[in-house]
């Protein structure tokens, strides 16, 4: 059921009706903020109308106050989706949030710094025309030299490579500074595996979000998951210009098996130039003959960890795994 179904969109003739974004939801209800910016800070909680798609973060929706003297409000309208990120996993597809002008995709060094994890969000990106900011928090516990390695193949892909340690609040400029380039009613995603520190700097950027943080687990070397949900907080900008900073829980598995062969290859534009090369039109650069990009490959021209990265998602799609 698309989002201008008949189901997501009752009659608003009674009353005053106006536009507003979900900052966070559940199965029965959603929380939203009026679009409007004299509105802007008003929370309002309603229910999801029966026959309705589950609603996401992000999503915007039209609102209809029944009564202008009471704050009797309804769902009357799910508007039309610029863009959403999604995933799959165990077998279906799983929507992470909606309207999103940049996604802040957090690592952190080895070992929760995760290569597959990186090319999967940006991947997932590319086909919804998402811009991806890497960013490499916790940063004071390598050197410089090692975090730039780990950047290397990133660096012409990405928007941008920032490195930051938010919980001595170091590094955090550039990332305020992007932020405050961005114009009024944008919406940007933190999102990354649990443990690489999001919650931290959502904290920073937004003294009152109150995210609970947690340690990397000794035992595992894995990250402890602190946001259960997804959530938008507000955030000004040094201009004054409102922004949405959504907070995705840790997401473990990005699978990718939902998409082809065509929506994979968009997120490895490197690829793009060197097929042309191939010797035949459909190659799907894993073991044919005259392949350009394998030729690429073993010659340093690309990744070898960006091509592995491929060819796993490759091998996971022809098995419809996550």
């Amino acid at each position: 059921m698309s989002p201008n179904s008949k189901e997501n969109s009752l009659s608003s003739e009674l009353g005053f009706s106006f536009h507003g974004i979900i900052i966070s939801a559940t199965r029965r209800t959603v929380t939203a903020i009026p679009t409007d910016a004299s509105l802007f800070r008003d929370e309002i909680i309603l229910d999801i109308p029966n026959r309705w798609e589950p609603l996401i973060v992000g999503d915007k929706v039209e609102i209809t106050q029944n009564n202008l003297l009471s704050k009797d409000y309804r769902l009357t309208k799910h508007l039309q989706r610029a863009n959403v990120l999604r995933r799959a996993y165990e077998g279906r597809t799983k929507l992470i949030a909606a309207n999103l002008n940049h996604i802040y995709l957090v690592m952190a060094p080895p070992p929760l710094w995760n290569n597959l994890f990186i090319d999967r969000t940006i991947v997932a990106a590319a086909n919804e025309s998402i811009p991806v900011t890497l960013i490499c928090n916790k940063a004071d516990i390598e050197s410089s030299e090692m975090i730039n390695n780990l950047f290397r193949q990133y660096r012409s892909i990405t928007h941008a490579c920032l490195v930051t340690t938010a919980l001595h609040q170091k590094g955090l400029t550039l990332l305020q500074t992007q932020l405050d380039s961005l114009s009024w009613q944008k919406n940007v995603l933190l999102c990354g595996p649990s443990g690489v520190g999001k919650s931290t700097i959502i904290n920073c950027l937004i003294p009152d979000g109150n995210q609970i943080t947690q340690s990397v687990s000794k035992k595992t070397g894995q990250g402890k998951q602190t946001t259960t949900q997804s959530k938008a907080h507000k955030y000004t900008t040094l201009s004054g210009a409102n922004l949405l900073v959504l907070d995705s829980p840790g997401l473990q598995h990005f699978g990718l098996s939902h998409l082809s062969l065509n929506d994979i290859i968009k997120g490895f534009p490197e690829f793009t130039a060197k097929s042309i090369e191939c010797r035949f039109i459909d190659c799907m650069h894993l073991a044919e003959n005259n392949c350009a990009v394998i030729s690429a490959v073993k010659l340093g021209e690309i990744s070898q960890l960006r091509y592995d990265s491929y060819c796993h998602i490759i091998s996971e799609m022809k098995l419809k795994k996550f």
